[in-house]
């Protein structure tokens, strides 16, 4: 069965590590990756210009190219590819079968989340992360189509708090008896934040839910 993990590790141990470290202002949520000649990253931005970015993500050498998808107030979409990464965490990533499901980078570190195919392959990149003196803090780990430790299913605090008031405020009925604005107004976050965590929560209960269905059917 699938297994689910969050791992704290080193801003050096992930893509863009060095980028990160010199604009200390700006973070990255890592949408997915998807393997081709190269990799592909879709990348949420936020504390920097789209075009400065661009820019110095380029300039850096941390990527071959990035191009602007959607540039939003506060937050712009990229799609960042280069050929390679001498990052050790994403190499070992690849090496074990594992998933990358997403990713929110920072100058002081990533915050990294996983699926694996078993629990033997979360166990074997924990062990080489150590050998490889790659400081990983696993957060937590959870089989998939079970609730997590914390009973969140897999849910960041946030997610899991908007995705409990969405619901008791009617955003689910038909028709529905709130908006992504009233949400906004009551949780005292922006629209945009409400709809971000909506769409997370939702798709991290879909993966676990329907991944460990299809385990079941196998």
């Amino acid at each position: 069965m699938n297994v689910f993990a969050e791992f704290d590790v080193p801003v050096t141990a992930f893509p863009l590590g060095q980028f990160l470290r010199e604009h200390r202002s700006v973070t990255v949520e890592l949408e997915r990756v998807v393997p081709t000649a190269g990799f592909v990253h879709y990348l949420w931005v936020e504390g920097g210009d789209a075009e400065a970015v661009v820019s110095s993500l380029v300039d850096d050498g941390a990527v071959a190219s990035a191009d602007v998808v959607d540039d939003l107030p506060g937050r712009t979409l990229l799609r960042v590819d280069w050929a390679g990464t001498d990052a050790p965490l994403f190499d070992l990533i690849q090496a074990n079968g594992a998933t990358l499901v997403g990713a929110t980078g920072a100058h002081d570190g990533w915050t990294v989340d996983l699926r694996f195919p078993d629990q033997g392959a979360l166990s074997t990149l924990y062990d080489e992360c150590i050998e490889r003196g790659i400081d990983v803090d696993l957060r937590r780990s959870y089989e998939a189509g079970s609730p997590s430790a914390d009973d969140g299913l897999g849910l960041s605090d946030p997610q899991q708090e908007t995705l409990a008031t969405a619901f008791r405020a009617g955003y689910f009925e038909v028709p529905r008896r709130t908006t992504i604005e009233d949400l906004a107004a009551e949780m005292g976050v922006s629209e945009q934040a409400v709809s971000e965590r909506l769409r997370r929560a939702l798709s991290t209960l879909l993966t676990s839910t329907l991944t460990g269905r299809d385990d079941d059917e196998n």
